[in-house]
């Protein structure tokens, strides 16, 4: 019997102790952070062109980041 695994997405950002981190990939990436007042919450989309596609946003609370640190990675990245 064969069993199916659900899809995995490694996870582009994380927010320790106030820093949130953005990690790029190997390829070519477009990194997209942004903010709205209306729900107070920063958004983080990495999506690999070329590669995995479209990726769901991460969603942090903007009261909890102090700082934003971005480490695209190799690649032809556009950062927004």
């Amino acid at each position: 019997m064969i069993e199916l695994l659900e899809r995995r997405r490694l996870l582009a950002a994380t927010l320790v102790d106030g820093v949130l981190t953005v990690e790029g990939t190997p390829g070519i990436d477009l990194i997209v952070v942004f903010a709205r007042r209306s729900d107070g919450l920063i958004r983080v989309r990495v999506d690999e062109l070329g590669g995995a596609g479209l990726q769901p946003d991460e969603q942090f609370n903007a009261n909890e980041v102090r700082q934003l640190v971005v480490r695209a990675g190799d690649g032809n990245d556009r950062v927004h």
